[in-house]
């Protein structure tokens, strides 16, 4: 499928009747396609960023519940949350001011090794503590992954997202 832009402009005698119409054609084709690829990945990136501004949001209402009692032991783990779900809008707000580069495949990978259960585990916890799903991880604990910590965490949270969401009364 090829997308074509035309144009036209008639051309005038003096002060007569038109007398021919010159005309352009240009294929639009890969301008489409980068702005229909532009467009998904905002749609995508904004659905995202509603995963760690939610979590956000959940740690600072309940930090504001237990501002009274510094020394609750929930205090530090709720910081620890709020701070990694900060850090993941951020990161997410970067990727949205970059879409140009997206656009022209210069998406830039911050390629590590890491282990992806741990990976999992530590992105979904929240889902375990509300008690509703579990995230079962199976397979071989410590291996190691060579890739992008972040965008595989965003792939994962989209999928477990989508299956929350789409079958919902599958725990």
């Amino acid at each position: 499928l090829s997308y074509v832009s035309t144009n036209a402009a008639p051309l005038h005698q003096e002060h007569e009747a038109v007398v021919a119409v010159i005309g352009t054609f240009m294929d639009v084709t890969h301008r489409r396609k980068a702005m229909q690829q532009k467009d998904d990945f905002i749609i995508v990136a904004s659905h995202e960023l509603k995963t760690p501004i939610t979590s956000l949001q959940a740690s600072v209402q309940l930090l504001n519940h237990i501002k009274h009692d510094p020394m609750n032991a929930m205090v530090p783990v709720l910081i620890e949350k709020a701070n990694r779900s900060m850090n993941k809008v951020t990161n997410l707000l970067e990727d949205l001011l970059n879409t140009g580069k997206y656009t022209q495949g210069q998406l830039h990978l911050n390629k590590t090794r890491f282990v992806l259960s741990r990976l999992i585990e530590d992105n979904f916890r929240d889902i375990h503590s509300d008690g509703r799903f579990d995230i079962l991880v199976e397979g071989e604990r410590e291996l190691e992954v060579y890739g992008d910590p972040d965008r595989l965490e965003q792939v994962v949270t989209n999928f477990v997202n989508n299956a929350m969401k789409y079958a919902s009364a599958s725990k």
